[in-house]
């Protein structure tokens, strides 16, 4: 489970690469995140097809929304 809380240009980025390394099933918690929720969720989703090794990719927006990706 990923949590980025920094509003950098490149978190989403890192945070996906530090995740690769544990699971191809990737969590990502952005209710407390800086960078606005429709940026992540664009940037998140940009990732996941950028990157052949992710399966699947959940994310917990804010007001507890959930969102899930699959291949």
């Amino acid at each position: 489970m990923k949590s980025p809380k920094s509003n950098g240009k490149y978190t989403i980025e890192h945070s996906f690469r530090s995740a690769l390394k544990q699971s191809p099933n990737i969590i990502f918690d952005i209710r407390s995140s800086k960078i606005p929720q429709a940026k992540c969720i664009f940037e998140i989703e940009r990732r996941f097809n950028d990157f052949k090794k992710v399966k699947r990719v959940m994310i917990i927006a804010r007001r507890n929304k959930l969102l899930e990706y699959s291949k």
